[in-house]
C-alpha cells in the first residue's frame, strides 16, 4: 500500500506499509537525562571520595562501590529486564575520574549491561563515551563471542 496525498506536488503526506518494523531488534543503548534530582550534590559527594590509580585501569577509580537506593530498579525499568547480578560485579557502582587530556580508552567485556553517569559541569559535547564495532566481525558488544573477537580470534 502506498498513498500520497499529492502525488504531483512537492508537499504532502505519504502513508505506506512498504517498510516493516523488525520485531527482533536489539535494545543496545539507552539514554536517561536528569537521572538524579540533585546532580550537583552527587558530583560534590563523588569528588570528595578517595580515588586510586590502580594498575590495569586508565584514570582514577574509587575502590569502594556506592549503591544508591532505586538505581537498580530504574535500570530494570529502562531495559525491561530483571538484573540478577548487581553487587557481585566488582566494578559496579564505582566513581571514575579522567582528566581531559587522557588518551581514549577502548574497552570491551562480557557484561550484559553497562552504565555511566557523567558528573562534569558544562562538559563539551565531544567528551564522553563513543561506541564502536569490530572492523572484521561487525560485533558491537553483547554477543557471546565478543571477547574472543577483540582478543584477535575472528574466526
Amino acid at each position: 500500500m502506498y498513498k500520497d496525498s499529492d502525488p504531483n506536488g512537492e508537499w504532502g503526506v505519504v502513508h505506506t506499509d512498504n517498510f516493516q518494523l523488525n520485531n527482533n531488534h536489539k535494545h543496545r543503548i539507552f539514554v536517561i537525562d536528569d537521572f538524579y534530582t540533585n546532580p550537583e550534590e552527587l558530583r560534590n559527594f563523588a569528588i570528595n571520595q578517595w580515588f586510586f590509580d590502580d594498575e590495569g585501569f586508565e584514570g582514577l577509580r574509587t575502590r569502594k562501590q556506592f549503591f544508591f537506593k532505586g538505581v537498580k530498579e530504574k535500570f530494570e525499568e529502562t531495559i525491561g529486564e530483571k538484573i540478577t547480578v548487581w553487587e557481585e560485579h566488582g566494578m559496579n557502582a564505582r566513581f571514575q575520574s579522567h582528566k581531559a587530556d587522557f588518551r581514549p580508552v577502548y574497552h570491551c567485556d562480557s557484561q550484559t549491561w553497562a552504565a555511566a553517569w557523567y558528573g562534569n559541569i558544562d562538559a563539551p559535547y565531544e567528551a564522553g563515551t563513543s561506541f564502536y564495532a569490530h572492523k572484521e566481525t561487525g560485533l558491537r558488544g553483547g554477543e557471546d563471542n565478543i571477547g574472543a573477537a577483540f582478543a584477535g580470534d575472528t574466526c
